[in-house]
């Protein structure tokens, strides 16, 4: 039997070098999903300072991990860890 392994493309680097445009050309081109990694975007309202996704990108490619904290919330590493794994895994199930 073959199965197929996941793949994941990770883009890293500074500030506005131009990561999420790119992340949302290679999501629509490989009918793709976004995870976010970047911490300041997990935090609902932070959505102007932080250079999120607007929410037309977010409709027209799967997001996740994007403004699912409230600012009182508690959220370290290992839950992070475990919070974008689980995602990473419905991602995967999904077929993206």
């Amino acid at each position: 039997m073959n199965v197929r392994e996941p793949r994941y493309i990770v883009i890293c680097g500074p500030t506005a070098s131009g990561k999420s445009s790119l992340a949302m050309e290679l999501a629509e081109r490989l009918a793709g999903s976004l995870i976010c990694c970047d911490s300041i975007q997990f935090y609902k309202g932070f959505t102007i300072g932080a250079a999120g996704p607007s929410f037309e990108d977010m409709a027209r490619v799967p997001h996740g991990l994007f403004y699912f904290l409230g600012i009182d919330d508690e959220f370290d590493a290992a839950s992070f860890r475990t919070r974008a794994l689980s995602e990473m895994n419905d991602v995967w199930a999904r077929g993206r």
